[in-house]
């Protein structure tokens, strides 16, 4: 079995692995038949802040009971996503909905039996995958028992948020927390904290 891994990135000049943001992936000698013996891995990884969706544009694998022979297996963290096999208008075919990470990472495992190339002739598997952001802002914090990550106003960036206040308050420096603005009344030395309702 040929045992090959892939990591789906683009060098920078110090030689660093950048994630890229969408790319193809294809069986081996796609659109002709894949040749058996194969065990070929890819690890896909987009920056952090986004998720993967992976898409089945072209589905052709021999079909076999629970894809135990030849398959493309979707992992993430060890999970198994979804294992293919069968072809796209059939009911062995389970890929027509794209598969959305939890996270920045994803792996696909395409392996073959010891058939022989002259008897199969089915062709693999063509898919795209692109990164996409996460809505940081629908989300909660289970480390917090409020489970907010802003406990005013969440605002929602590429690959990342931000946490904003409404007026009368300001962020404390956790970056995360509202806090009442204070201020001197007069020169009697006391700190007076002006209240503001806010009616959202």
């Amino acid at each position: 079995i040929k045992i090959q891994t892939l990591i789906f990135c683009l060098l920078d000049r110090t030689k660093n692995c950048i994630p890229v943001m969408h790319e193809q992936i294809q069986s081996p000698q796609y659109p002709q038949p894949y040749p058996p013996n194969l065990h070929k891995k890819w690890d896909l990884w987009v920056p952090k802040g986004y998720q993967i969706q992976l898409s089945l544009t072209h589905l052709d694998i021999y079909a076999s009971t629970d894809c135990s022979q030849d398959s493309l297996t979707v992992l993430y963290d060890l999970k198994v996503l979804g294992k293919f096999c069968g072809q796209e208008n059939s009911t062995d075919h389970q890929g027509k909905n794209p598969i959305l990470s939890p996270s920045n990472t994803l792996t696909l495992i395409f392996q073959t039996s010891d058939s022989t190339a002259e008897v199969q002739q089915h062709t693999g598997f063509s898919a795209t995958f692109k990164a996409i952001d996460i809505d940081e802002c629908s989300k909660t914090d289970a480390r917090e028992d409020s489970g907010l990550l802003c406990s005013q106003i969440c605002i929602n960036t590429p690959g990342s948020y931000h946490c904003s206040c409404h007026s009368g308050y300001k962020l404390h420096l956790d970056q995360r927390t509202c806090l009442c603005k204070c201020e001197i009344r007069g020169n009697t030395g006391v700190f007076v904290c002006i209240f503001i309702l806010v009616i959202l």
